[in-house]
């Protein structure tokens, strides 16, 4: 399984959140992301990839237990944000993540004059 960046993984997935993007898709998209097969998830999961497909594609109902795996098998927990607050969890991970912008024309190590 790849290596994705845990910062750029939970702002890709609150904006989904945001945009109503239901969870099978936000399921798909995760194991996409991390370039994982259905096979093997379903590995993970003790099932069959014919059912990690119905699952994605919203054709299967899944139970919690099963979400709740799914997220685990990539390091990920579900958690319930009221939609209310959603603009505003979206916003702090965006700033608490965001690398610092450099300055421009400033060369590391130089000192300020005075």
């Amino acid at each position: 399984m790849e290596r994705v960046n845990p910062h750029l993984l939970l702002q890709h997935l609150l904006v989904q959140a945001q945009n109503k993007v239901s969870v099978f898709k936000q399921l798909l998209m995760t194991r996409t992301m991390f370039k994982m097969s259905q096979v093997e998830l379903a590995k993970h999961l003790e099932t069959d990839q014919g059912t990690v497909s119905e699952i994605e594609s919203g054709r299967r109902n899944a139970s919690t237990k099963n979400i709740n795996r799914y997220a685990e098998a990539f390091g990920l927990q579900v958690v319930l944000v009221p939609r209310i607050l959603l603009p505003f969890v979206v916003t702090l991970v965006k700033r608490a993540y965001t690398p610092p912008v450099k300055e421009v024309g400033k060369k590391k190590g130089a000192k300020k004059k005075s």
